[in-house]
């Protein structure tokens, strides 16, 4: 077969052609779903207009702290004992899972970047709310890198339900790698006793998962 040597430079600049947009698009992307996955965040918008919430929802008296299980192993999966944490409110205030021992806990990962966090967020809401006289509570623990994202995004979107925590960006990442989470929005659901008997993504999680543990 013969060959023309005309066209192997033009075949070669075409394959060079692609090859480079392949890269550009692989430099573009890859940031973008790696951010997602770990938790880093976009640049905030310092611009944007705050209108502050009360970022501590006002809690019914907790009952008797519940002796912690012994013998469990410490983790997040179903059965396990959550890990614990302390971190700051928006208020100001430290907040740690022990505080909230004797009380069943909705623990949500979130980000104001992240729009499948504001698809879910009303769902929870609603539940802790359904549940708020019994003693739930919704801690939610934000993955922004900076303080004022969370606030802008909660008073945009009025979550009263929700104890947002934060304390910096450094804790918030070590939190949520404790709990192994790879990807938000995620949920946990933590008994009165500290151990975890929900994980995923809060839209699966029903009334019924937290009627059980009351």
């Amino acid at each position: 077969m013969r060959i023309d040597t005309q066209r192997i430079p033009t075949s070669l600049k075409a394959l060079a052609a692609v090859a480079a947009l392949l890269a550009v698009a692989a430099a573009v992307l890859l940031p973008l779903y790696w951010a997602q996955l770990q938790g880093s965040t976009p640049p905030d918008d310092e611009d944007a207009a705050i209108v502050l919430v009360d970022p501590s929802p006002s809690l019914p008296e907790a009952p008797d702290p519940q002796p912690e299980p012994t013998g469990l192993n410490v983790g997040y999966r179903v059965g396990d004992l959550a890990p614990s944490f302390s971190l700051k409110s928006l208020a100001g205030d430290t907040v740690s899972l022990e505080s909230h021992r004797g009380r069943v806990v909705i623990l949500d990962f979130w980000a104001s970047w992240c729009s499948p966090c504001r698809a879910s967020m009303p769902h929870i809401e609603a539940i802790a709310e359904r549940f708020a006289a019994d003693g739930v509570v919704l801690l939610g623990i934000s993955l922004d890198r900076t303080l004022r994202a969370a606030e802008t995004y909660l008073a945009q979107l009025n979550s009263p339900q929700m104890l947002a925590l934060w304390g910096s960006y450094t804790q918030a990442v070590s939190v949520a790698r404790s709990y192994g989470v790879l990807g938000i929005p995620h949920t946990f659901l933590i008994d009165r006793q500290g151990i975890v008997r929900f994980t995923g993504h809060p839209t699966r999680l029903r009334d019924a998962n937290v009627a059980e543990w009351l």
